[in-house]
């Protein structure tokens, strides 16, 4: 289970960073270095969980809800439009602050219309720079969001190593961000 979920999180790291190149292709230089870092330390640890989980093999019934559900859409639809609209006005009021301010929150549910709104206002409002660190910004607290799951749900002994991978992997996004800028 701790490797579909740290899967899950290189598959969700991944998929932000292609929306955001294909909205705007000058956010994959500013955003390579952290996503590469994150997504490393992230397939590291798939690679010693894989291999220390050794013989053990878990079964679980898993269900997923539909993505095409009518109230998921609207839900979804409701949530980018309110984030493409604060990250306009904030990001034309206040700049950065504003973006990042607005990033931060709603990256705690979800990380794509953060990603949209920031990639499609790269190079106007914002630079591509600045863009880049709301992206991550709200991918680190997206992250925090699902170490936070295990945890509350698996317990502390489940979800220690979790936790330690997922902070690794956003400490070296960190890390890079502030090596290489964005």
């Amino acid at each position: 289970l701790a490797i579909a979920i740290c899967t899950a999180w290189v598959t969700s790291l991944a998929r932000m960073t292609a929306i955001a190149v294909v909205v705007n292709p000058v956010m994959l230089g500013a955003l390579a270095p952290s996503i590469l870092a994150s997504l490393g330390v992230l397939l590291l640890a798939i690679l010693f969980l894989y291999f220390r989980s050794g013989a053990e093999k878990a079964s679980a019934d898993l269900s997923f809800d539909n993505p095409l559900d009518l109230t998921f859409v609207l839900k979804f639809g409701a949530l980018l439009s309110v984030v493409v609209v604060g990250a306009t006005l904030l990001g034309n009021v206040f700049g950065q602050a504003g973006v990042l301010g607005l990033a931060g929150v709603s990256g705690f549910a979800d990380v794509d219309p953060i990603t949209l709104s920031a990639s499609r206002l790269a190079g106007s409002t914002i630079t591509p720079g600045d863009a880049a660190r709301a992206i991550l910004l709200a991918a680190a607290t997206n992250l925090v969001t699902k170490i936070v799951l295990p945890v509350a749900v698996g317990g502390w002994r489940f979800g220690f190593r979790l936790a330690m991978v997922g902070i690794a992997a956003i400490g070296a996004g960190g890390l890079m961000l502030m090596a290489y800028g964005a």
